[in-house]
């Protein structure tokens, strides 16, 4: 089994790392992040994480970076994860 997801983001990073039925990551983190853009436009980052035979959960992190203060906002817009097929 795969997954497979996306998110709209500006500013940010996602982490994907499956997980066994203790809660103990396996395999190694996936992180994605498109090229550099426009900090004041709309990114579509995606990507495939493919599930280690021992993995029974995927943990998704929605990463902010380069906060120039507490006051700043991350947004993140129509997040999803969803299994695919993998042949």
């Amino acid at each position: 089994m795969c997954c497979s997801g996306f998110a709209w983001r500006r500013d940010t990073s996602i982490r994907a790392v499956w997980q066994d039925a203790e809660g103990k990551e396996i395999g190694a983190a996936q992180s994605f992040a498109p090229a550099l853009s426009p900090r004041d436009q709309w990114v579509k980052i995606e990507g495939t994480v493919p599930a280690p035979a021992n993995a029974t959960n995927l943990a998704v992190q929605l990463i902010a970076k380069g906060q120039s203060g507490d006051k700043e906002m991350i947004w993140f817009d129509d997040a999803a994860v969803y299994a695919i097929s993998v042949n």
